[in-house]
């Protein structure tokens, strides 16, 4: 979904009407952000809800810096490993035991590299001491799958994101010139 399309201004006008009616305008970006992934497919959805509660797991679990980094950078790089050259080493174990029925094609989940390198990204922000744990599971689940970022990019560091993130759930006011500037650039 590209900024300018028409979907996307779809989705604004509509959560436009809804956010005055809410009290919690997170939850509305939380709920579109997890309708967007939904809409990728089951199969997205699942890799991307189970790495999610995983990498959460890991930082409630794992304390220390290292450890902490080790499990993270184990469990995302494998998974994305997995994906990306799975099909690779089937092929060449077919190849060599020369059969012919050997065709296995695993579908690459909807934007995994980003997702990865983002949550990787948070673990070592997070051990290193850069930037502080999300306090709660929907500002962690909202800072790694905010679809304008998830779509558009870039990898957000969350010590720049995952601050507003709970700002937000907080219900704090909204600026109104914050407002316009991103309405001008979206526009632009």
């Amino acid at each position: 979904m590209i900024f300018n399309s028409l979907a996307y201004m779809l989705l604004l006008f509509l959560s436009r009407l809804v956010l005055p009616l809410t009290t919690a305008p997170a939850l509305v970006l939380l709920s579109s952000s997890i309708i967007f992934y939904i809409f990728a497919g089951p199969f997205d959805f699942i890799i991307f809800a189970s790495s999610l509660i995983f990498n959460w797991l890991i930082a409630i679990a794992v304390r220390g810096t290292q450890p902490r980094i080790l499990v993270a950078v184990i469990f995302n790089l494998g998974l994305l490993f997995f994906f990306k050259y799975a099909d690779f080493f089937f092929s060449l174990q077919f190849e060599a035991e020369k059969t012919t029925s050997s065709f296995i094609d695993l579908a690459l989940p909807l934007g995994i590299s980003f997702y990865t390198f983002q949550i990787l990204s948070y673990h070592i922000d997070v051990a290193r001491g850069h930037a502080s744990e999300a306090t709660k599971l929907q500002h962690f689940i909202l800072f790694i799958s905010f679809f304008p970022q998830l779509v558009a990019g870039p990898i957000v560091r969350s010590y720049c994101l995952l601050p507003q993130i709970e700002r937000l759930f907080q219900g704090q006011r909204k600026k109104i010139y914050l407002l316009s500037f991103g309405f001008s650039l979206i526009i632009l």
